[in-house]
């Protein structure tokens, strides 16, 4: 080999070297080049977490990975600044599917991702549930309403006898209980007392213009003190003790179990609050309200399956097939409450010897995480839906 020889090749390594290197330093660093935009970015993350465990989760259609035993998550890295799609199965399951962004130098979290058997079976459940689960609680507690006079009474053969009961307070439209009782009364002020009905105080600085022949409903809970008036929401201002309009046409408004968020209804839409905690000043505000699904159906019977999920029946709008002389077109459907991107919603599978009408009636224990569905005098439980 000549001496031009070796130097040229020593120049060649040089070249390499120095041209090479960056990109491989840069790379190791979680750069990567941007063809479309020509340009280099920095890579993200993202982080999948199910609560069941052996579930397989694939990105964009290449990178699978499959979370352990021990391990309910799945942790990739290296991906571009961009919209990714995550796909999370189990033999079994629903698939969950999500489109979600990554950005530069941050780890996307999907941590909530509950999957639901594709195969739910129901059976016989103990009848004298039917009464616990979907009577009126009015009927069968130590507080009662009778003729606008609110009573109590601390032995159960007396609940929602007048004779036998204590007048705690007087001209009442509404009123909730937890360690006090907060009403609306006939003058349109709502109040709160001890739960002896003593130590009276006036929570409104204007009285709500109310009509006896209207529904009330009084939802106390981190937000704030909400009163539903007939489907109007008013939410009570804590600077100006006024209640305010906060929603129209709502049929139903629930807190979720760890009190961070509450979804409100109507017909055929369900609007999500998310809490903006201040720890240091121990008050709930509320972020803006989200748009979280709308149906073609109407809903009703909304329940939180866990601080992530609701489960609810959608009612089609036209639901008599005379046809076939059933109701047809019914269903229970589970939403997840993480809007970002799509919204995965499922129809949970009924057994062949579930009928389910317009005049069925479904409950979600929290405690046994099942769904009971009243039908035709028969209340039937499904599997545990939850792990």
């Amino acid at each position: 080999m000549t001496k031009n020889t070796r130097l040229l090749i020593l120049i060649a390594c040089f070249v390499l070297f120095f041209t090479i290197t960056p990109w491989l330093i840069l790379y190791s660093l979680g750069y990567r080049i941007d063809f479309k935009n020509q340009c280099i970015v920095a890579t993200g993350g993202i982080y999948v977490r199910a609560e069941q465990t052996g579930t397989e989760v694939i990105i964009d259609s290449k990178i699978d990975q499959k979370s352990s035993f021990f391990s309910n998550s799945v942790f990739v890295q290296n991906l571009t600044p961009q919209i990714h799609n995550v796909l999370v199965k189990k033999e079994g399951y629903f698939e969950y599917q999500k489109n979600i962004p990554v950005r530069e130098k941050e780890v996307t979290k999907i941590e909530n991702i509950t999957l639901f058997k594709n195969n739910i079976t129901f059976q016989e459940a103990d009848q004298s549930l039917i009464k616990t689960m979907f009577t009126q609680k009015d009927s069968n507690q130590q507080f009662f309403l009778k003729s606008g006079n609110l009573y109590y009474s601390n032995l159960p053969q007396n609940y929602g006898i007048v004779a036998q009961s204590n007048l705690i307070i007087k001209k009442v439209l509404s009123y909730t209980t937890n360690n006090n009782i907060i009403w609306l009364g006939q003058d349109g002020n709502l109040s709160q007392s001890d739960i002896a009905g003593k130590n009276t105080e006036i929570l409104t600085t204007k009285p709500l213009i109310v009509n006896k022949a209207s529904s009330y409903k009084i939802f106390v809970n981190n937000f704030g003190t909400f009163v539903l008036e007939n489907k109007n929401l008013l939410l009570l201002n804590k600077n100006t003790q006024i209640l305010e309009q906060f929603a129209s046409n709502i049929n139903d408004l629930k807190l979720s179990l760890d009190g961070q968020n509450i979804f409100y209804a109507t017909n055929n839409e369900i609007y999500l609050n998310h809490s903006n905690y201040e720890y240091g000043q121990n008050q709930f505000q509320l972020d803006e309200k989200i748009l979280l699904n709308k149906f073609y159906e109407n809903i009703s019977d909304i329940f939180w399956l866990n601080n992530n999920y609701l489960i609810m029946r959608a009612n089609p709008s036209t639901p008599f097939d005379s046809a076939q002389g059933k109701d047809s077109g019914q269903a229970i459907k589970i939403s997840e409450i993480d809007n970002r991107g799509n919204i995965n919603l499922i129809d949970l599978p009924l057994s062949t010897n579930i009928t389910l009408s317009s005049s069925s009636q479904i409950y979600f224990n929290p405690q046994d995480k099942k769904l009971y569905i009243l039908s035709e005098g028969i209340l039937m439980s499904s599997d545990r839906l939850l792990p």
